[in-house]
């Protein structure tokens, strides 16, 4: 009798090299080396060869066989590896860019519809609106809300691959301060800033959908007489609306922007391999274990950021501001600290081998600043050294293997060290 049940096909074995390209090139690799490699062992144990003989030819052919084989395959190997790191690398930043360039379009469009609602409503004692404008500018409204939805869906995909994509800080509304005398701040990964804007918008959105029926065709509708509260808050509050959505913006654009920036990713806009972060405000900012050798930030502000062991070698930090940042275990060899502000920086662990800490004369800072060049009549600038006062875990041994000079701004338990003075000024007594 016949059950319906379809018998069990018998398991397939599985292949070693099924579908990886990789796997059939080393079976072929080692079956082509094995063949020479046994013929080789032959002819050496029962027929040592002579010189100028089949055999030696044979065993000479056979060893060329190996070494072509053997390094040809790894260094293919390694080739192929490379490149598909770079095209899936390529692909991330392709995906980073398309949220980046989507986010900034809406965002765009509600500021314009923010704007149009405040000129059609004026005067803001008395705000009132047409049911045109209001049907047409809110139904812009709603297209926007929609992009920043599917945006706070798709935003888990790429925030593993933004620095710092999971601690975006950003300050609250209102001027409220902490025991620090800090501002609020909430600290949100990207997908859920995201949901922030699309639940702001949202709320604007429903009072829309609740009174647009109400509304007569003629005339213009008065804001005290129908229940605009949202609307007139997302109109007239500026500091609801830069909380809720600006800051918010500002924050992943700068997260964003710096990944795309970082080495590694693309080549810099500046130089071939050197990313260039200058005049940017990334306070806060994650950056762990990140690679940034020779990376020019000027003037750039990093208060209480995160570079807990970065490679900052050769960098150049003219004018940053660091105050507070964390930077234990980092290394800053070679790296330029002119006029940098580290006061109450974490520098347990720096490598500071050959870093400049005093003053330099910046005839280069002027040409890559203003775009010209010193010698040719433009007063010559002198920057002074990096201010390092408070400084938390900075040991005399580290400083010692620095270039500084008086300028240079130190705790005093090592501006006071022996050797310190010493080296600032060797005519001191000792």
């Amino acid at each position: 009798m016949t059950t319906g049940w379809p018998s069990p096909s018998p398991a397939r074995p599985k292949r070693f090299f099924h579908g990886r390209p990789d796997r059939r090139a080393l079976a072929l690799v080692g079956v082509v080396a094995t063949i020479a490699g046994l013929v080789l062992a032959v002819i050496l144990v029962f027929a040592w060869p002579r010189p100028s003989t089949v055999l030696f030819e044979v065993v000479r052919v056979c060893l060329q066989v190996l070494g072509v084989s053997v390094v040809g395959f790894f260094v293919g190997a390694a080739t192929f590896d490379l490149q598909q790191a770079r095209l899936e690398r390529q692909r991330r930043d392709d995906r980073i860019r398309a949220f980046l360039t989507e986010m900034l379009g809406a965002y765009h469009g509600v500021k314009q519809v923010r704007r149009v609602l405040k000129a059609e409503t004026a005067p803001e004692r008395e705000p009132a609106i047409t049911a045109e404008a209001y049907s047409r500018l809110l139904s812009e409204l709603s297209e926007h809300q929609l992009v920043f939805e599917s945006l706070a869906r798709s935003a888990p995909l790429i925030q593993c691959h933004v620095i710092g994509g999971y601690d975006i800080s950003v300050d609250k509304a209102g001027d409220r301060r902490g025991s620090d005398g800090q501002r609020e701040t909430v600290t949100k990964p990207i997908s859920a800033h995201c949901t922030e804007i699309e639940n702001y918008l949202n709320r604007i959105v429903e009072e829309f959908e609740s009174n647009s029926h109400c509304m007569p065709k003629v005339g213009r509708t008065s804001f005290s007489k129908t229940d605009f509260t949202a609307t007139r808050g997302f109109i007239y509050d500026k500091d609801e609306f830069r909380a809720k959505a600006s800051r918010r913006i500002d924050a992943i654009v700068t997260a964003l922007e710096t990944t795309l920036l970082t080495p590694g990713r693309i080549e810099a806009a500046s130089k071939p391999g050197r990313a260039d972060l200058s005049h940017r405000d990334l306070s806060g900012i994650h950056m762990r274990r990140t690679r940034l050798r020779s990376a020019v930030a000027m003037k750039t502000i990093l208060r209480k950021a995160r570079l807990e062991h970065a490679d900052l070698r050769g960098a150049v930090l003219w004018g940053a501001d660091m105050q507070d940042a964390n930077l234990a275990g980092s290394d800053l060899r070679n790296a330029s600290l002119v006029g940098a502000n580290l006061r109450g920086a974490n520098l347990e662990g720096v490598r500071l081998k050959g870093a400049r800490l005093g003053r330099f004369p910046t005839d280069t800072l002027t040409r890559l600043e203003n775009g010209t060049d010193s010698r040719s009549g433009k007063r010559r600038r002198v920057h002074n050294g990096a201010d390092l006062s408070n400084a938390k875990g900075l040991r005399v041994e580290q400083v010692l293997d620095a270039c500084l000079d008086e300028t240079t701004t130190l705790p005093p338990h090592i501006a006071d060290d022996r050797r310190i003075r010493k080296r600032l000024d060797p005519n001191a007594q000792q």
